[in-house]
């Protein structure tokens, strides 16, 4: 699963621009494709390698199926609540709701740090990419944030109904 998602990032950054991404006077299908396009190709890389070592460390305690469905959802339905006059791009929403999830299984000790100090330096990357992508302007930062938060949030709920999947 994680392997198509990345095949689907390259492809769409080799043959498309920028079109695919969405302004608020974009139509509905744009916002499920930002997700899937790339500014450049140092965008692209560090997306790629972020998504996937999150997907393989979450699909330790969930269904690959389940994790891109929630997360795919989780894009989607944030980038409503943050429309920009400018052209929205990358993966980060998906990032960004997969770390929801792992802060999720971190709290209920899904995941476990071997130390404290993992995990203050997660949680403190994880804040100084999110204060950065506030004061980028070429990046957007509220949803990225509200990623986070919905991924949480919706890991809560998928906790409750599918306990026994979990790993």
């Amino acid at each position: 699963m994680k392997y198509l998602f990345i095949l689907t990032f390259i492809i769409i950054y080799a043959f498309f621009g920028l079109n695919l991404g969405y302004t608020e006077t974009f139509p509905v299908w744009k916002h499920i494709t930002y997700s899937f396009q790339h500014d450049g190709f140092f965008h692209l890389l560090v997306n790629s390698i972020t998504f996937f070592l999150l997907f393989r460390v979450l699909q330790k305690h969930m269904l690959s199926s389940h994790i891109a469905l929630i997360a795919l959802f989780v894009a989607f339905s944030m980038s409503f609540f943050c429309l920009y006059s400018r052209v929205v791009v990358g993966s980060s929403g998906l990032i960004y709701a997969m770390i929801g999830i792992f802060f999720f299984l971190v709290t209920i000790r899904k995941i476990k740090f071997k130390n404290q100090i993992a995990l203050v330096t997660s949680i403190v990357s994880v804040i100084t990419f999110l204060v950065i992508s506030f004061f980028r302007v070429n990046s957007a930062g509220m949803l990225h944030l509200l990623c986070l938060v919905f991924g949480y949030l919706i890991s809560i709920f998928y906790y409750l109904i599918f306990n026994s999947k979990l790993k």
